[in-house]
């Protein structure tokens, strides 16, 4: 969630590069979160920022891989 971005990054910061792609989504298409978490990792420097529009909702209904890579350390 957009309000604890911050507190996630930070957490998580030593496990992401900036040279990754990553998807970045809400939990449905109504939700705008995702636009300004990918404007706070664009900030940081990450350029293969991605957006699933249609939510983590659809992600799920679509049977898309729920996790990929290392994952948080």
């Amino acid at each position: 969630p957009l309000l604890e971005f911050e507190q996630a990054f930070e957490a998580r910061r030593e496990g992401l590069r900036v040279d990754a792609s990553y998807v970045v989504y809400c939990e449905s298409l109504e939700c705008d979160e995702s636009d300004r978490v990918v404007e706070l990792l664009a900030a940081r420097g990450f350029k293969r920022l991605l957006r699933f529009k249609a939510g983590w909702i659809a992600w799920e209904e679509l049977g898309l891989p729920r996790a990929s890579g290392p994952g948080p350390k």
